[in-house]
């Protein structure tokens, strides 16, 4: 039984499991399956590329 079946008076909505088979079949927004992950976490992960990428540069600077 769902959750609005328990409790049919209820004034609050739950959005149900997108049933998408492509990713992961409990994904929901913001979820844990690792495409939701990756997708939410691609802005940090250049960043940090970025930074490593400076800081190399940095440690192999001959003129320092």
């Amino acid at each position: 039984m769902g959750f609005d079946n328990h409790y049919p008076r209820r004034k609050d909505h739950r959005k149900p499991y997108h049933a998408r088979g492509k990713h992961d079949r409990t994904c929901r927004p913001n979820g844990t399956c690792p495409y939701c992950q990756n997708n939410r976490r691609h802005s940090n992960f250049k960043k940090k590329l970025i930074a490593e990428d400076k800081l190399k540069e940095f440690k192999d600077d001959p003129g320092r």
